[in-house]
C-alpha cells in the first residue's frame, strides 16, 4: 500500500510523551520507544520508496533517529542498480538531496545518495552507444521508451549523434522530435554543434533553442545572426535571439553586437581571474567563445581582436604571439581585469606595464614584474616595492602561509596551533595592524584568521586594509568569535568577498569540520610553485 494514502500520522507529541515516560527520559529512552519507527505512523512502511518518504517526514518532525532506522532498512536490502533507479524515479532525486542535507539523517542518507548517484552514472551512454540508442527509437513501444530515457539522460552528449543520424529514417525523425520536446536538456550541446552542423540542422537547432527559455543562449547566437553564411540561418538566429532576449537593449546591428560582446568578455575576464568567483573554467570557455563570435562578426575590429587574445591568454589557448598593437591592447584589458594568467602570458618589459603589474594580486605576476623593474638600468617608479616583493618572496615558506590575529595571549597560541595542524606555516599577531603587516610581508598569505574582538585596528578596519592591498586582496579571511558576535561577523560577508565565519568554542576536535562547514578554501599555491618562486626571488636578490 502507498505511504501517501495509508501512513496516517498519529498525534505525535502525545504519543512521544507517553512513550518517553514509560521508557525513561533522554535520547536513549526516545530511541527505545521509537526503535523501529512503528509509533510514528499508523502503518509501518514496507517498500523502499515508502521507507525513504517516511524518513523525510521523520527528519522534518525532528525525529532523526527514526529517519536513520528507515534509511538503514533500505541500505540493508542491498538494492541493485535497476532497483535504485526505480526508487529514484518513484520518489524523485530531490528527496535524496533533502535527506542528505540533514545532519540528523547521516551517515545513512549520504551512503544512500552515493549509491543512487553511482547507479545513475552507470547508465550514461558512451559516445559509441548513443547511435545504438537512436536506432532503438524505431523499435517497439517498450524499447523506444527505454531508448528515449537513455538519450534524455545523455543530454548534450547525444546531440552530435542525433544531428548525424539520417533525418529521413524513422529513428532519425524520432530523435529530432525528442530533442525538440526537451530543449533545455540539449541546449548547450546544440550551441557546440552549430559550427559543424548542416544548414538544415542549424536552423532546427535555432528553433529548438528559441523555446528553451535560457536567455544566456542569445549571446552565443549573435554571431550567427550577423555573420551566418546562409540567409535562413541568419533569420533563424535572429528569431531565436528575439525570443530569448525580448528587451529593447538587444543589439540591432553588427556594430552593436560586437560592442556588447566585447564588454561581456571584459567582465568575464574579471570573474575568471577572481578566486572568489565560482566556475572559473566555464567562465574562461565562455569568454573565448564570445570573443571568437565578436571576431567572426567583425574580423578587423581592434577591440574584438584584443579581447579574443586576452581570453585565449587567460585560458592557455594562445599559441602564436599577436602583433604588437593587438598584444598591447590585450595586455591593457588583462591588467584592468586583474587576470593574472592573462597578464603573465602577455606581460611586456615596458616600465609602465611592469609598474602596474607589480601591484597585481597574483604572486607570480608580482615577482615577474618586480624582477623586470629591477633589471632597468635607470630609476623607474615602483622599484622600491619591487625590492620589497623580491625580499619577501626570497624569505617565504614552501608551506602554505597563514596569519592569526588574536589579542588573547594563550588563546591565540592555541588557535595558531590549530591552524598549524592543518598544514600551514603560521604567524601569530596580537593587533590588526601587526596582522596586516605580517600578511603582506609573506610570499603569499593563503589564510588570515582574525578574532571578532580585534584591536588596534578594529575588525572592520583590519579587513578593509587587507582587501585594499593587492598582496592580500584575494586572501580568504576567516573571522571567528563567540556566537553573540555572529551578526557582526556576517555583516562583513555582505561587504567584502572571501569572508568566512566560524564560531567558538574551537578545538582540535571540531576545528577541521568547522572549516569544512564554512567552505573555507584550501591553499592555491602548491609546494612546487612556492619553491620555484622562492628560487627565482633568491637568484634575483643575490644580484642586487
Amino acid at each position: 500500500m502507498s505511504i501517501r494514502r495509508h501512513l496516517i500520522l498519529l498525534v505525535l507529541l502525545g504519543a512521544a510523551g507517553t512513550a518517553v515516560c514509560g521508557a525513561g527520559s533522554g535520547l536513549a529512552a526516545q530511541e527505545a520507544a521509537f526503535e523501529d519507527g512503528s509509533r510514528l505512523f499508523q502503518y509501518d512502511p514496507e517498500s523502499s520508496a515508502d521507507l525513504i518518504r517516511a524518513a523525510l517526514v521523520a527528519v522534518r518532525l525532528e525525529r532523526g533517529f527514526i529517519a536513520r532506522s528507515y534509511l538503514q532498512r533500505v541500505l540493508d536490502r542491498d538494492l541493485s542498480s535497476d532497483e535504485l533507479l526505480e526508487v529514484r524515479e518513484n520518489v524523485g532525486i530531490e528527496t535524496f538531496l533533502q535527506l542528505n542535507a540533514r545532519r540528523d539523517a547521516q551517515p545513512q542518507a549520504g551512503q544512500l545518495l552515493k549509491q543512487v548517484n553511482a547507479a545513475s552514472a552507470a547508465l550514461h551512454l558512451t559516445a559509441d552507444q548513443v547511435p545504438q540508442a537512436i536506432e532503438r527509437l524505431s523499435g517497439g513501444t517498450a524499447a523506444a521508451r527505454k531508448a528515449s530515457a537513455e538519450l534524455l539522460r545523455a543530454g548534450d552528449a547525444a546531440v552530435p549523434a542525433i544531428l548525424q543520424s539520417d533525418a529521413r529514417t524513422r529513428s532519425g525523425k524520432q530523435a529530432r522530435r525528442l530533442m525538440a520536446a526537451h530543449p533545455r536538456l540539449f541546449r548547450h550541446g546544440l550551441v557546440a554543434a552549430l559550427p559543424t552542423a548542416s544548414t538544415e540542422d542549424r536552423v532546427l537547432a535555432m528553433k529548438i533553442m528559441a523555446v528553451s527559455g535560457d536567455a544566456h543562449l542569445a549571446a552565443y547566437l549573435l554571431e550567427w545572426q550577423f555573420a551566418g553564411e546562409e540567409e535562413q540561418v541568419r533569420q533563424a538566429a535572429a528569431e531565436a535571439v528575439r525570443r530569448l532576449w525580448p528587451g529593447k537593449d538587444r543589439p540591432q546591428t553588427a556594430a552593436q553586437a560586437v560592442s556588447w560582446l566585447v564588454q561581456q568578455v571584459r567582465q568575464l575576464l574579471k570573474q575568471h581571474g577572481d578566486p572568489f568567483y565560482s566556475g572559473s573554467d566555464q567562465t574562461g570557455k565562455k569568454a573565448v567563445a564570445l570573443s571568437r563570435g565578436a571576431v567572426r562578426i567583425a574580423p578587423n575590429d581592434a577591440a574584438a581582436r584584443a579581447v579574443n587574445v586576452a581570453a585565449l591568454a587567460a585560458t592557455g589557448g594562445l599559441s602564436d604571439g599577436p602583433d604588437e598593437a593587438v598584444g598591447q591592447a590585450a595586455l591593457e584589458i588583462a591588467l584592468e581585469a586583474r587576470n593574472g594568467a592573462a597578464v603573465l602570458r602577455l606581460l611586456k618589459d615596458q616600465a609602465a606595464c611592469l609598474t602596474r603589474a607589480v601591484a597585481m594580486p597574483d604572486p607570480a605576476v608580482r615577482l615577474r614584474a618586480a624582477i623586470g623593474l629591477l633589471q632597468k638600468d635607470h630609476p623607474v617608479r615602483g622599484q622600491g616595492l619591487a625590492r620589497t616583493i623580491v625580499a619577501d618572496m626570497a624569505s617565504g615558506s614552501v608551506e602554505p602561509e597563514a596569519v592569526v590575529i588574536d589579542a588573547r595571549g594563550a588563546v591565540s597560541t592555541v588557535m595558531a596551533g590549530l591552524v598549524q595542524d592543518q598544514g600551514y606555516d603560521v604567524v601569530r599577531c596580537r593587533t590588526g595592524q601587526q596582522g596586516f603587516d605580517a600578511a603582506v610581508g609573506l610570499l603569499q598569505c593563503e589564510l588570515v584568521f582574525v578574532h571578532s574582538n580585534c584591536v588596534r585596528w578594529g575588525l572592520s578596519s583590519t579587513v578593509a586594509n587587507l582587501r585594499a592591498d593587492a598582496r592580500t586582496a584575494r586572501t580568504p579571511i576567516v573571522v571567528y568569535g563567540p556566537e553573540h558576535d555572529r551578526l557582526t561577523m556576517e555583516r562583513l560577508q555582505q561587504t567584502w568577498p572571501g569572508i568566512y565565519v566560524i564560531t567558538e568554542p574551537l578545538s582540535e576536535i571540531n576545528f577541521a569540520s568547522e572549516l569544512t562547514r564554512a567552505q573555507v578554501p584550501g591553499p592555491r599555491l602548491s609546494r612546487s610553485v612556492r619553491e620555484r618562486l622562492i628560487g627565482q626571488a633568491r637568484e634575483k636578490q643575490s644580484q642586487l
